[in-house]
């Protein structure tokens, strides 16, 4: 079910091993299943690896095994605890092979594009390919783009800096500058915890294991909070941890629609009301402008649509929820 993967201490979990699908079921619902270590709050598996022989364990896993050290923790004689936790966005902007959006002129590389080199998982070490090889092509076609069109755009690149020039000076002479900057800057009560629950909804909701009837719930409750920070922002000021979380609530409205719309399971996606992997469901679901105005009830579905980079044996990949 689960085994450890390179020096950092990342675990990979296959999805289509229904067995180590109830244990992380079971910890993200708080069922029986789950087993709370002495002293810890959260419930977890255990992973036990002492049958190997301890020389390879502590030779191949160094920098995992040191940080179980700190914590009290012979992984090659102990049982690790190991429950489930995000780290990385598979999805995001689509764009092309260049990095270029739909948007001309506006370019995603990283996390926050959709490449299509993931396919339903995400390999490991595939965030390299992702910051180095299409942030340079990114880099190479939007640098082009702007020689291309120097003549046009510098002068707009010149006015956009004189008139940052005078805000700033203007905001200074009325003694507002640093005011201004410590206000914008602030983590207000009312962000903190709603952040809290954003993350509750979609630890809930939109884990490794999901169902229909959860994610309807969760995008139901966070339409309800998306009305609620844009009201507080236009009330009490839309600071930087404001913005911050009406674009974790987006995204998180983004990712249970689109798990909605998806009638399988497949790869990093698993729902108990669709089990199978469906042939016909063997494409990205993409959301436009057009299909999801406003992110409200009344959108309509996501529509699947293939992009330039898009993988198609995404099924055959190995799960990776680092």
């Amino acid at each position: 079910m689960a085994a450890p993967h390179g020096g950092g201490g990342n675990v990979n979990v296959n999805t289509n091993d229904i067995g180590g699908l109830v244990g992380i079921g079971d910890i993200s619902d708080g069922g029986l299943g789950a087993t709370t270590a002495a002293g810890n709050e959260a419930a977890c598996v255990y992973l036990d690896i002492s049958h190997l022989p301890a020389e390879d364990v502590l030779g191949h896993f160094p920098g995992i095994a040191a940080e179980l050290a700190s914590r009290g923790i012979d992984m090659a004689v102990d049982r690790i605890p190991v429950t489930p936790a995000a780290h990385y966005l598979c999805g995001g902007v689509q764009v092309d092979l260049n990095g270029q959006t739909s948007v001309a002129g506006l370019f995603a590389c990283g996390e926050t594009a959709h490449t299509g080199v993931h396919g339903a998982n995400r390999l490991a070490s595939n965030s390299l390919l992702e910051a180095v090889v299409f942030a340079n092509r990114s880099v190479k076609t939007s640098s082009q783009r702007f020689a291309d069109k120097a003549e046009m755009l510098e002068p707009l690149f010149r006015k956009a800096e004189e008139d940052a020039t005078d805000l700033v000076r203007r905001a200074a002479a009325a003694g507002g500058t640093a005011a201004a900057a410590a206000h914008f800057d602030e983590d207000p009560e009312w962000a903190r915890v709603m952040r809290g629950e954003v993350q509750r909804v979609m630890w809930s909701a939109a884990g490794i294991v999901r169902d229909t009837k959860t994610l309807r719930r969760a995008r139901a409750e966070l339409e309800i909070m998306l009305a609620r920070c844009e009201s507080e922002m236009l009330a009490r000021g839309a600071g930087l941890y404001a913005h911050e979380l009406r674009n974790l609530i987006t995204v998180g409205l983004i990712t249970v629609h689109c798990a909605s719309a998806r009638k399988e399971s497949r790869g990093l996606h698993y729902n108990v009301d669709f089990p199978d992997r469906v042939e016909g469901e063997r494409r990205p679901t993409l959301v436009t402008s057009d299909t999801w105005v406003g992110l409200s009830a009344a959108a309509t579905p996501a529509v699947p649509a293939t992009p330039a980079a898009a993988r198609t044996d995404d099924a055959r990949v190995p799960c990776n929820p680092r």
